[in-house]
């Protein structure tokens, strides 16, 4: 039995590396999506082929019904757990998003992020990115650095969230 160590991304998230002939094996790419089963203390991992949704419609509604039952718990757990929002100024597409931030980081480094666009209801939207470019703005010591992220996980539906707010503010 092999083991792996868990590693810890962002505030709230642990993440575990794959063996890389697994992986090849089932032909996975980097940003391929897996899912995740739970049976009893074991935790299984499904590539994408194998979690084809079932023939009985009864049962792919209630996998439906599922998935979104848990994506509302998820948004609402994000929330009570989340800090005070501060408004800070980006450049958002459905892409990724660019941002000034007090520290460098460095390309290939994933974060979590935050986001909350403004409305009514506001919109939260909570997934990962990857640095894609960092330059340093400013010459002071403690100079600020302007960082490009694109996403790598957001959901097809805040991804059209994202579109649609940002169509909204500039008028498109």
């Amino acid at each position: 039995m092999e083991s792996r160590k868990l590693q810890k991304v962002g505030a709230d998230t642990l993440t575990i590396s794959l063996p890389k002939e697994w992986a090849r094996r089932r032909n996975l790419k980097r940003g391929d999506r897996l899912f995740l089963v739970e049976e009893g203390e074991a935790l299984k991992l499904l590539p994408p082929h194998a979690a084809d949704p079932p023939d009985d419609p009864v049962m792919a509604a209630l996998e439906r019904i599922e998935r979104q039952l848990a994506w509302v718990i998820d948004r609402l757990e994000w929330e009570e757990r989340s800090p005070p929002v501060q408004p800070t100024p980006i450049n958002l597409s459905g892409a990724g998003v660019r941002f000034a931030g007090r520290q460098a980081l460095a390309p290939g480094a994933v974060l979590e992020l935050a986001l909350v666009l403004p409305g009514d209801p506001p919109i939260r939207i909570r997934t990962f990115g990857e640095v894609v470019r960092h330059k340093r703005i400013g010459r002071a010591p403690n100079g600020s650095h302007e960082i490009a992220v694109k996403f790598v996980n957001v959901s097809e539906r805040d991804r059209e969230s994202i579109i649609r707010y940002t169509f909204r503010v500039t008028g498109r």
